[in-house]
């Protein structure tokens, strides 16, 4: 009993300490982050920050979509979590198309919310070894985060959103034309609303 309580409180410390470090990272890069807003002028933000709660179109679809994939391929070993999030996803749109409103939290997984897994779990595949890079990168400098390291960092994070927007602009081929509706409904109108980011 004791020996299971020291592992979930090893495995907490370990998430916990990994949270920081996404924390960590995430500041660094976006300190230097420059976004434009839709209509092609500069975005007015109040003390450098962009508040997509103001302005969704601030944040552009790359963060918004890569959001989306961690959270869903966070939880690859833990299926019913991530079925969880998807249901939160079409619930959030104001769609149930599957069952005509009807509730589907035990309902199976429909061909789009496979789709989107998959290209989750892609994300994943591809982004794991840039995430490993810059968390020894920022360990090996943790005493002092130089510009030339910052640079370094800012370099992985723009490969990722790379990956993101490239995986992005696949959905819609794998996805129904109402799956994918749903989809980009809840980016623009749940995710883009809750996220900042800083602009020079």
């Amino acid at each position: 009993m004791r020996g299971m309580r020291l592992r979930v409180q090893r495995r907490r410390a370990l998430v916990l300490a990994s949270a920081l470090l996404v924390l960590t990272i995430t500041a660094l890069l976006l300190a230097r982050t420059h976004v434009v807003a839709a209509n092609g002028g500069s975005v007015q933000t109040t003390s450098g920050i962009i508040d997509g709660a103001n302005d969704p179109a601030a944040i552009p679809d790359p963060i918004a979509f890569s959001i989306v994939f961690d959270v869903l391929a966070g939880h690859d070993t833990h299926p019913l979590r991530a079925r969880s999030y998807l249901r939160y996803i079409e619930h959030s749109a104001g769609e149930d198309h599957a069952n005509h409103g009807t509730p589907r939290a035990n309902a199976a997984i429909t061909a789009d919310e496979q789709a989107l897994l998959a290209v989750a779990y892609e994300y994943k595949r591809r982004t794991v070894a840039i995430d490993a890079a810059a968390a020894a990168l920022v360990k090996a400098n943790r005493k002092k985060i130089t510009s030339d390291v910052r640079g370094q960092l800012k370099q992985f994070y723009a490969d990722k959103l790379t990956v993101a927007q490239q995986l992005a602009d696949q959905l819609p081929a794998h996805m129904s034309t109402a799956g994918f509706a749903v989809l980009r409904k809840f980016v623009d109108t749940r995710v883009k609303p809750r996220t900042k980011m800083r602009a020079n």
